[in-house]
């Protein structure tokens, strides 16, 4: 059986006003393939250590003192790898402020930012995906770039929840559980880090879209499976948590989960944090 493997990573954990996951997918095989293609563009002169997109759009970091003509050709070349390699295009983007008017204080610390949705989003978009088409393959396997160990272990309870919990039709397609690894290390994250950065300044109504990511978007011929959440989506998720709690005659929605509490929760499902 062929295995998936989504690389994704994030952008905006600061004040902007979009938060945005956004990855790659691809088989196994594929992967190591566009790994040294990828890394043999970066050598090029002028060669780069690594890709960051917020480098390479403001000109600083690894980009710095490059004119805008080099950074694009530069861009260009990368991003043909990924139209060779991948499949798929993932993203995720909720409005911050959306969202902490629905959810702020509703349910519990985690749910007060959007950052853990966000992740369980893109699981379950890219798995129902699969369900119905059978290019994106049958098995996936999701690499995230390093990310806080609460929200990583947040993560891995819904994985695992969802092994229990959801239909066969969707638990089939689960692979390994969630991992988390260094986008520095791991090439396929920075792949990951243009796709993510590119979705966000995308889904940003605010300002004025960078023409950095026009280009990009543009460029990747790869097939999209996309999500923004605004405030009516937000909303109606809401209520249908609250329907479900119901159903199952919980009272998880009467009492607010307070970060202690959450870490009690998860040192009882997963053990003490490393």
């Amino acid at each position: 059986m062929v295995v998936f493997q989504a690389y994704v990573d994030d952008t905006n954990k600061g004040n902007e006003p979009v938060f945005a996951l956004g990855g790659l997918l691809a088989p196994v095989e594929k992967w190591l393939r566009f790994s040294d293609a990828w890394d043999a563009k970066l050598r090029e002169s002028p060669s780069i250590e690594y890709f960051k997109a917020s480098e390479a759009a403001s000109l600083e970091g690894q980009f710095r003192d490059w004119d805008i003509p080099a950074r694009d050709r530069k861009l260009a070349a990368l991003i043909a790898s990924v139209n060779e390699h991948a499949v798929a295009y993932l993203g995720c983007a909720v409005v911050r402020a959306d969202w902490r008017d629905v959810f702020r204080g509703q349910m519990s610390k985690t749910m007060d930012s959007p950052f853990y949705f966000a992740y369980m989003r893109i699981i379950t978009n890219l798995i129902n995906n699969m369900y119905y088409r059978a290019d994106l393959g049958r098995v996936v396997e999701f690499i995230f770039d390093e990310e806080s160990e609460t929200i990583y272990r947040e993560i891995l309870d819904f994985w695992l929840a969802t092994k229990v919990e959801y239909p066969a039709r969707f638990r089939r397609r689960m692979g390994n559980a969630p991992i988390m690894r260094d986008d520095r290390k791991v090439v396929p994250l920075q792949a990951a880090d243009l796709a993510a950065w590119t979705f966000g300044k995308m889904s940003d109504a605010s300002s004025p879209c960078p023409s950095m990511a026009i280009s990009v978007r543009d460029q990747l011929t790869v097939a999209g499976i996309p999500e923004l959440w605004a405030k009516h989506d937000i909303e109606t998720f809401l209520t249908r948590c609250k329907e479900r709690g119901r159903e199952r005659g919980s009272e998880w929605l009467g009492e607010y989960e307070t970060g202690k509490e959450r870490s009690m929760r998860l040192n009882e499902l997963l053990g003490p944090r490393r």
